[in-house]
């Protein structure tokens, strides 16, 4: 079991995942579970093991003194980890949990640099500021297309503030701009039927306290084995 590449190849793209607002979610879970597992505060990864030498039965022992909620927020983390970006699974996980990522992104230097293709920027500009100014635009500078965007993002320059905007390609469903080809749109398509024959998706967990054990008397026991150190560490 690998843990996902989530390098881009782009220094800036890797920077701006690094310090996302999603990254950041989904790490304060990943600390948590390395709380409930007694692994190291500073380890990367859940699914990269603790950076003490310890057998599988030091950590089956801590599992089996954890509730199932706790459990499944660990199996959960471990999950995220090693999900391959460009499977199919995140398309149809992302339908069947109906992600909103107007919540977890917003549009950066990162995003707006890379971007060259006029009719892609005057199709956005259309989606931010109106069909009029997109328009008035549509035979300016790609590089004034965005600077038009990302007023109105900002709410800079007079423009009116737009909140929630995510480019069609990070939607679940996705879309494509002008008609040109998205890779993402193509594995959408390969499980959108299967999407539809989900059964809803159950309310989310609500956020597991670090220290969150089963009573004592509920517990079990831990195993008879040489190795130490079965205690939940505390934050």
């Amino acid at each position: 079991m690998r843990t996902a590449d989530q390098r881009s190849g782009r220094t800036e793209t890797d920077e701006s995942l690094e310090t996302s607002s999603a990254e950041t979610l989904f790490d304060a879970r990943r600390r948590e579970a390395l709380c409930l597992l007694d692994f190291s505060p500073e380890a990367l990864t859940v699914a990269g093991g603790n950076d003490r030498e310890e057998g599988i039965a030091t950590i089956f022992a801590r599992l089996a003194k954890l509730d199932e909620d706790a459990v499944f927020s660990i199996l959960a983390v471990v999950m995220g980890e090693t999900l391959a970006i460009d499977s199919v699974l995140v398309d149809l996980l992302g339908l069947w949990l109906k992600v909103d990522m107007a919540a977890l992104w917003q549009a950066d230097d990162a995003f707006f640099e890379p971007l060259r293709d006029r009719k892609i920027v005057n199709a956005m500009l259309r989606e931010v500021a109106g069909k009029k100014v997109a328009d008035a635009n549509l035979t300016e500078k790609v590089k004034t297309q965005k600077a038009i965007i990302r007023d109105h993002l900002g709410g800079t320059n007079d423009r009116t503030k737009v909140e929630g905007w995510v480019p069609k390609w990070l939607a679940f469903p996705p879309a494509t701009y002008a008609g040109r080809p998205l890779p993402t749109l193509d594995r959408h398509k390969s499980v959108a039927a299967l999407g539809k024959r989900l059964p809803a998706c159950p309310r989310p967990a609500q956020p597991l306290a670090a220290n969150a054990r089963q009573p004592e008397s509920q517990a079990a026991p831990a195993p008879d084995i040489a190795e130490p150190g079965y205690a939940i560490a505390a934050e």
